[in-house]
C-alpha cells in the first residue's frame, strides 16, 4: 500500500504573538492563517520590524505563538515544549540564516556534517563532502569559518541546510550580509538546490526581486500578512 504524502508542509491558523513590555503589552504579530503546500517556494517580504522574522521562528518552532496552532510536517506544533519541537525538526528542517550560524571551532567539513550526526546517519562524512561539492566548495573543506569569505560560509549554510534531504528549509535573509554579486549568487545556488531536492523553501527577506522569484509571495506590515497577487 502506498502512503500519499500531505499536500502542505506546514498549515498554521490564528497564530499570534505578543510580547509584555514594562509599560504594556505589544502585538508583533497579528492572528495569521497560512498553508504551505510541499514542493513550493514562498517569500515574505517586509521592512525591518515588520514582524518578518518573528513569522518565520514562530513557524519554524523555534519560538511559541501567543496563540494559534500550527500543523508542521503533521505535527501541532504550537503544543510541544522545545525539546519535542526540535525533535519534529530533525532530519526534516534546515534553516539559512542572514549571519550564516556556523560554529567557529568546526570545518566547513564539520559544520555541513553536524545535521547528519545528530541524526545519526552513517554517511554523514559522505553527504557532506558530497554537498560542499556541490556547492563548490571541496576545496574548502577544511576551513574554519574565520578563513572564509561571506559568500563562501553562507554556501556551507546551504550544504548544512540541505545535507539531511529536508522535506523544508526556512531562509531568513540569506543574502542580507552579502554584497550584491556574492548575494546573487547565494540566490542561484538556493533556488536551483530547492529545484533538484524538491524541497519546499520558505523564504523571509526585504528584497522585492528576491521575493518575486517565489512561486507564492506574501508582505508583512506591522504583523499583518497579506499575500500578494500578481
Amino acid at each position: 500500500m502506498t502512503t500519499t504524502a500531505p499536500e502542505y508542509v506546514l498549515n498554521a491558523s490564528a497564530i499570534r504573538k505578543d510580547v509584555s513590555t514594562r509599560d504594556h503589552d505589544l502585538t508583533i504579530l497579528q492572528p495569521t492563517d497560512l498553508k504551505v503546500k510541499r514542493g513550493t517556494t514562498l517569500s515574505v517580504v517586509g521592512a525591518s520590524g515588520s514582524g518578518k522574522s518573528t513569522l518565520l521562528s514562530v513557524l519554524a518552532g523555534l519560538d511559541v505563538p501567543s496563540s494559534g496552532s500550527i500543523d508542521l510536517l503533521g505535527q501541532d506544533i504550537a503544543q510541544l515544549d522545545e525539546d519535542k519541537r526540535a525533535a519534529v525538526r530533525a532530519g526534516q528542517v534546515g534553516f539559512v540564516f542572514q549571519s550564516f550560524m556556523l560554529l567557529p571551532g568546526l570545518t566547513a567539513l564539520e559544520n555541513v556534517m553536524l545535521p547528519a550526526e545528530l541524526e545519526g546517519l552513517a554517511d554523514a562524512k559522505e553527504r557532506a563532502l558530497r554537498w560542499l561539492t556541490k556547492v563548490g566548495l571541496a576545496d574548502r573543506a577544511d576551513h574554519r569559518p574565520a578563513e572564509l569569505s561571506g559568500g563562501e560560509q553562507q554556501r556551507v549554510a546551504i550544504a548544512r541546510a540541505f545535507v539531511t534531504d529536508p522535506a523544508l528549509v526556512f531562509a531568513d535573509e540569506p543574502t542580507g550580509n552579502l554584497d550584491s554579486q556574492t548575494g546573487h549568487t547565494i540566490n542561484e545556488l538556493l533556488f536551483s538546490t530547492h529545484a533538484e531536492q524538491n524541497t519546499t523553501l520558505i523564504l523571509v527577506t526585504h528584497d522585492d526581486e528576491l521575493a518575486r522569484q517565489c512561486q507564492y509571495q506574501y508582505r508583512m506590515n506591522a504583523g499583518i500578512l497579506t499575500e500578494v497577487v500578481a
